[in-house]
């Protein structure tokens, strides 16, 4: 079987995987830097596939998810000028194993699209997808396997550039380090970490009792994105995967294959 090539263009970061047999062979992680130059994306795909020995004749086909359309030309362009494959977008023409329980589908992202699809394809039902990106997201799969609604929230680096944008006093953050967190802070610094770490986990602990409460069943719980990893020891009872989007939009490719 040949390799698929997923990619994920967020917000912050390019997320690609190859992948082989629904398995993830690779990954790399690309800092958007907010210019559409597709030369960009050229060097570091290439450096992707050279680093990894990646035969580009076995590339057979994949997908991008995109969030940002300014950045989707350009990268579909570096695609094709490494691969030698033109990626498809995903939309809301393909095909999904999930009905929407919600008031518009067409407003969920193809990011939000692919955590639901494989949420349902692994757990069936009754699930709730923390997704801690640039936007944090939870993803409601009810208990019928339908997507049934969700909530957003600032991420991580938008509440962390509040504090020096928009206070007169407060410290800039430049590294944000959990494992120094303290529940009782004893200065500016620990008192700033302390808050965003905990007030996180809180937040994320109490969305799901009050969901679970609102719906009347228990949920399974996962946790990803790319600021997860900051929190997956504090949520250790959670499934975490930092490539659950990825796995996601993947499985959306190979269901539209068959």
């Amino acid at each position: 079987m040949a390799y698929s090539l997923i990619i994920d263009i967020g917000n912050s970061a390019t997320n690609i995987a190859i992948f082989k047999y629904s398995r993830v062979v690779a990954t790399k992680s690309i800092i958007n830097s907010g210019d559409p130059d597709f030369s960009l994306y050229i060097r570091e795909f290439k450096a992707f596939q050279e680093e990894n020995k990646i035969d580009v004749s076995e590339v057979e086909g994949g997908l991008i998810s995109s969030v940002v359309p300014f950045l989707t030309r350009p990268v579909q362009i570096a695609v094709n000028s490494v691969f030698g494959r033109e990626l498809q977008v995903l939309d809301h023409s393909y095909k999904v194993n999930f009905e929407y329980d919600i008031d518009n589908p067409n407003e969920v992202g193809s990011d939000l699209v692919a955590d639901i699809a494989y949420a349902r394809e692994i757990f069936q039902d009754s699930t709730i997808v923390i997704d801690l990106g640039t936007v944090t997201k939870y993803l409601i799969v009810g208990k019928n396997g339908n997507f049934i609604g969700c909530g957003f929230a600032p991420g991580l680096e938008s509440t962390i550039n509040g504090f020096h944008n928009r206070t007169a006093l407060l410290p800039e953050i430049v590294s944000f380090q959990p494992e120094n967190a303290v529940i009782i802070g004893k200065n500016t610094a620990q008192a700033m970490t302390n808050g965003i770490y905990y007030l996180t986990v809180e937040g994320i602990l109490g969305i799901c009792r009050r969901v679970e409460a609102e719906l009347g069943y228990r949920l399974k719980k996962v946790l990803t994105g790319g600021n997860a990893v900051f929190f997956k020891d504090e949520l250790s009872s959670f499934f975490y995967d930092k490539n659950f989007t990825l796995k996601g939009i993947n499985y959306i490719y190979d269901l539209n294959r068959e």
